[in-house]
């Protein structure tokens, strides 16, 4: 019980040292409210994985809402990555590449995949 009356504690002090600071364009109707939403289902901290998807119309702020919830969480995590514009990415470097790409930030070293299945593995673990 202690330890989660220390969380909410220095949840409460981080929110205010550290308010919602994203570049999100404050001319996007509803996009804050989105944001402070979506960081609150993930209910960091609870211990697990999550998992997001985001889908909806072109041009309906899907990778800005996406990457607005990256930057604000980013400073809770040791490790952490975005990869932008993926399917363009995995495209024109294949998997291997991204999964290696992955594997480097989070390990904070070079790292390369020799297979899918391989990568899937390492990400894993």
């Amino acid at each position: 019980h202690e330890s989660k009356v220390i969380k909410k504690i220095i949840d409460t002090i981080f929110s205010g040292v550290f308010p919602l600071n994203s570049d999100i364009d404050e001319g996007l109707v509803g996009m804050r409210a989105r944001l402070q939403d979506l960081i609150s289902q993930l209910k960091i901290g609870s211990g697990g994985v999550r998992m997001v998807g985001i889908w909806g119309l072109g041009g309906g702020g899907k990778t800005t809402l996406a990457t607005s919830v990256y930057m604000e969480i980013i400073r809770r995590f040791k490790s952490h990555c975005i990869i932008e514009n993926i399917r363009e990415e995995s495209r024109k470097y294949g998997l291997k590449k991204l999964q290696g790409d992955i594997l480097s930030a989070l390990c904070k070293t070079k790292m390369e995949v020799d297979c899918v299945a391989e990568g899937k593995l390492k990400i894993k673990s």
